[in-house]
């Protein structure tokens, strides 16, 4: 595949393939919409804004998988922000309860 492929969403994994092989992105792009370019000698992806979210070499092997370090670094980060930010959860706060009876009235 060669040329622009229309925007895809990120998925959790942060790797989109083109042509069997797999590629990271950087993760903060999950679930956001990217544009894959592909050339004969380089994979790049862009982010909604056209923010450069990944570039890799070209690789003409099938099935591979190419990590960028950085990414794995980031995503790493991200799980651990995620764990911790589960633990500032206070539950204490007080929360709105909607009162249902009224579809009691609409049966």
């Amino acid at each position: 595949m060669f040329g622009v492929r229309p925007a895809v969403r990120l998925p959790r994994n942060y790797y989109v393939t083109v042509d069997t092989n797999q590629y990271s992105v950087d993760p903060t792009f999950i679930d956001r919409l990217v544009t894959v370019r592909s050339t004969l000698d380089e994979i790049a992806v862009t982010g909604p804004h056209g923010e450069p979210a990944a570039v890799h070499p070209r690789h003409w092997g099938q099935h591979k998988v190419i990590t960028d370090p950085a990414h794995t670094q980031t995503a790493r980060a991200m799980r651990r922000d995620l764990a911790t930010a589960s633990e500032r959860f206070q539950p204490d706060t007080a929360v709105d309860i909607a009162d249902l009876s009224i579809y009691d009235h609409i049966a």
